[in-house]
């Protein structure tokens, strides 16, 4: 395979730029869909989205370098798929499995490209960090 030019290289960098700047908010749909089913029951319309938006999220975040995240979303999309089309989960058991698959997702992004706002809302912390011990 021919090396790319630096205009490629260029270009390159500034597609992963994008992405970048948008792999939060991709995350956060993920993560409002898994929320929304763990709230509102598991029907197949909700259901279908969430495993969509995981799956759309496996490959693009695999292909820019960001394994963790795939893989996170991976097994969104395995639970989503198991609970449409294989036996119904005991109650509860999807808002259980889907809140831990959730925070992984969210633990997968890289911390550089998470907004400091959004980070503890997801977390589900109502104050904000305390300062340091020996810090003003």
């Amino acid at each position: 395979m021919p090396e790319l030019t630096r205009a490629q290289r260029v270009e390159l960098a500034a597609l992963r730029a994008d992405y970048e700047s948008g792999l939060d908010a991709a995350v956060a749909k993920v993560i409002a869909a898994a929320v929304a089913l763990g709230a509102q029951g598991c029907d197949h319309a909700r259901l279908r989205v969430l495993r969509e938006l995981a799956h759309r999220l496996v490959g693009s975040s695999a292909i820019w370098g960001f394994s963790r995240v795939s893989e996170a979303a991976a097994r969104l999309e395995d639970l989503a798929l198991r609970a449409s089309t294989g036996s119904p989960l005991p109650a509860g058991e999807f808002a259980r499995q889907s809140k831990r698959l959730t925070r992984r997702l969210r633990q997968a992004v890289p911390v550089h490209l998470r907004p400091m706002k959004r980070a503890f809302e997801t977390a589900g912390a109502t104050a904000r960090p305390r300062a340091r011990r020996g810090t003003a």
